[in-house]
């Protein structure tokens, strides 16, 4: 079964038995992922953190997040997690900049890295709440 995780700051939601839109983002690193390609169809959890870089909860939560990544294998293992900032204003620079801040170690893209496109049905209600 392929399982995505949603994050939205505080609310985690698990869908089952939707098909969760595919996307490509290039994250802050120049890395591409492809959400069905590199990680659903090989049988991987991904947990998608859906964020901005000035949001307080977001930066208070940040190292709850490593924490968990840290302890489901760091993206090694079966899960994978990827942040994605929700704002227009946030390039991949910002957000490498936030992640270097909260020690993050895992993938992150801004509206550069093409986390506008790839949050959109979240955020319209398309796909989950």
């Amino acid at each position: 079964m392929k399982r995505l995780i949603l994050c939205f700051s505080l609310l985690p939601i698990v869908a089952f038995a939707v098909k969760a839109p595919d996307f490509t983002i290039t994250d802050y690193n120049n890395k591409t992922h492809r959400l069905y390609a590199d990680y659903l169809d090989k049988n991987k959890v991904v947990v998608l953190k859906l964020f901005f870089v000035d949001c307080p909860p977001c930066n208070s939560l940040a190292p709850t997040f490593q924490q968990s990544y840290v302890k489901w294998g760091s993206g090694n293992d079966r899960v994978q997690f990827i942040e994605l900032s929700t704002q227009i204003w946030d390039q991949n620079a910002n957000v490498k900049t936030y992640s270097q801040k909260h020690g993050l170690t895992f993938p992150g893209a801004g509206k550069d890295g093409g986390s506008i496109e790839a949050t959109a049905p979240y955020k319209s209600g398309t796909f989950g709440p």
